[in-house]
């Protein structure tokens, strides 16, 4: 998808529900939570600490995927009660 996008200078959109590889591959990211627009913009400022726990409920540490350097989430903690 990456190798068409920089090719074809074609716009590929995907939905994808594991947030490290869409961190990876994306360069714009949305994030939703119960069908609502929580963030968008680049991987590195859409994913943060809080993001992951506002959204997924979950406590997590960000830090940089060492092949890609992109954010890459480490969860730490158990599911939040909401």
């Amino acid at each position: 998808m990456v190798e068409l996008n920089r090719t074809h200078g074609s716009t590929t959109v995907m939905v994808l529900r594991d947030i490290n590889m869409a961190a990876r591959y994306a360069d714009h990211l949305f994030a939703m939570k119960k069908g609502v627009l929580v963030a968008q913009e680049s991987p590195r400022e859409v994913i943060t600490e809080g993001l992951i726990e506002e959204v997924f409920g979950i406590r997590s540490m960000v830090v940089d995927d060492p092949l890609y350097h992109t954010p890459a989430i480490v969860p730490t903690g158990k599911l939040l009660e909401k």
